[in-house]
């Protein structure tokens, strides 16, 4: 999916933090990469709801995405005030309601 890596560079105070989370569908995990901004460009926001963005490689083989696409997301968005969630996670065959279960229950 990518010709070039291009890793995540994380900016000063944007934390980092990697789940495997348990899910219905195959593997029984789900990798998860949370990139979350500083609590300084949270405190900016005028409503109590944070802001994210969700990244979700679906038929790619990696968690980067397309041309390293969400690492470079989560290399700017965070310092914005943006979380960025980024899920290694594959379908069960052509069950789209499994499937989406267990993207909302991460985001939950």
């Amino acid at each position: 999916p990518w010709s070039e890596y291009a890793p995540v560079k994380l900016a000063p105070n944007v934390s980092e933090q990697r789940l495997d989370l348990p899910c219905d569908g195959p593997p029984g995990k789900l990798r998860v990469a949370v990139f979350r901004p500083p609590r300084a460009a949270l405190g900016r926001r005028s409503s109590s709801f944070g802001t994210a963005v969700l990244c979700c490689a679906g038929c790619y083989e990696c968690m980067e995405g397309p041309s390293c696409l969400y690492n470079q997301l989560a290399s700017e968005l965070p310092q914005t005030g943006v979380t960025v969630v980024q899920l290694a996670y594959r379908p069960p065959g052509d069950d789209e309601e499994e499937a989406s279960e267990d993207v909302m229950t991460c985001i939950d």
